[in-house]
């Protein structure tokens, strides 16, 4: 499986490229660190490689934030290596908060080749918000490509679907039921000029006795310094959504709603709501995201302490193609100076005049 994973076959030439490649498989796939490869002499005209690295068969990942809203918020990630018919890692995780909002979720290989991995999830998740909750359970299949010469622009890199049961309530409206299966394609994007990593996601939803509908996403993310003479970091994020046929025949929830921890200074789901009483009109047509950070670095007797400023801006638009922006702007203070602890905060202010304060940790084991 191994030999496969980098496409390796008997008495082929050396390939550098390939080889380096293969580190990457090895690391992303099957989680192995300090990967190194040699070669040594193994007749008149051949070599043989020997890969040496450590893949720890266990991890865990705990943290907690502290928001001005969402209370108190633990989570716990894991994963483990499984062997067998398809090697790769069992992965889940836990939330929960003191406001009720809770989600646990799973997923493991069901098939690992060259070229993809095939992966089954379930997830459940009770979210409490202050406009709106939202329950549900989910089962989906994902399938992520892999391709060691890949140079098209775009490729497809990952696709899949999920079937789901939710319900959506808020005051004022009787609970929505929604039923619906979603699959979905991601391609890659090569655009350094603008973007380190950068994806486009079509998302179809097909909700039980009402119809189809589909979603556009773009996303792009990118660390830069801020010039040649600084250590000045600027982090951008961008995210754009567009609805796409019909707003009333998309489940409540994949309509376009922002806020929480994705939208700093403000309250989940809270960017998109609207006031009329109307399940059938509730949603946005498109919205569009831009996320900056500006970060120095601080030295002393602390070492890797950042401060700097963020700003979340964006603009939103209904139905009727009447726009409203959005936005907060505030302070940032990270510090990562114990091995394997990242600590954040967070201070916004936004469009409506009101403080949000968040404190997070991640410990990574």
């Amino acid at each position: 499986m191994i030999q496969s994973l980098g496409g390796f076959e008997r008495g082929q030439y050396y390939n550098h490229r390939q080889v380096l490649y293969f580190i990457g498989v090895l690391r992303d796939r099957l989680g192995v660190t300090d990967a190194e490869i040699t070669f040594e002499q193994a007749g008149l005209s051949s070599v043989r490689m020997l890969v040496d690295g450590r893949a720890p068969r266990s991890s865990i990942s705990a943290g907690f934030y502290v928001d001005s809203f969402d209370g108190f918020v633990g989570t716990l990630t894991g994963r483990h290596f499984v062997g067998r018919n398809a090697p790769g890692f069992l992965e889940y995780y836990l939330q929960g908060a003191s406001n009720g909002l809770s989600e646990v979720g799973a997923s493991i290989p069901i098939s690992v080749r060259p070229e993809s991995t095939t992966r089954l999830s379930v997830r459940a998740y009770d979210a409490e918000g202050r406009y709106a909750d939202l329950r549900g359970t989910s089962l989906s299949f994902s399938v992520a490509q892999y391709a060691s010469e890949a140079v098209q622009f775009p490729r497809i890199a990952s696709y899949g679907g999920e079937i789901v049961d939710e319900t959506f309530s808020a005051a004022g409206f009787i609970p929505k039921d929604d039923e619906y299966l979603s699959v979905f394609l991601n391609w890659e994007l090569d655009a350094p000029d603008f973007f380190d990593d950068n994806n486009l996601r079509l998302s179809a939803y097909w909700l039980a006795g009402q119809g189809v509908t589909s979603k556009l996403s773009f996303s792009g993310s990118g660390l830069n310094d801020l010039s040649d003479n600084t250590e000045a970091v600027l982090r951008n994020f961008s995210q754009m959504e567009l609805m796409l046929g019909s707003i009333s025949t998309a489940p409540v929830s994949e309509r376009i709603f922002l806020g929480g921890r994705n939208l700093r200074g403000f309250y989940p789901r809270e960017i998109g709501r609207t006031t009329n009483g109307d399940f059938n009109d509730w949603g946005e047509r498109w919205s569009l995201t831009s996320q900056f950070e500006l970060l120095w670095p601080v030295y002393g007797e602390l070492s890797d302490v950042s401060v700097g400023v963020h700003a979340d801006l964006g603009l939103i638009s209904d139905d009727s193609f009447d726009i409203a922006s959005y936005g907060s702007v505030g302070l940032i203070s990270e510090l990562g100076s114990f091995e394997g602890v990242r600590v954040q905060l967070t201070l916004s202010r936004n469009n409506f005049s009101r403080n949000k304060f968040a404190l997070s940790l991640n410990i990574l084991n």
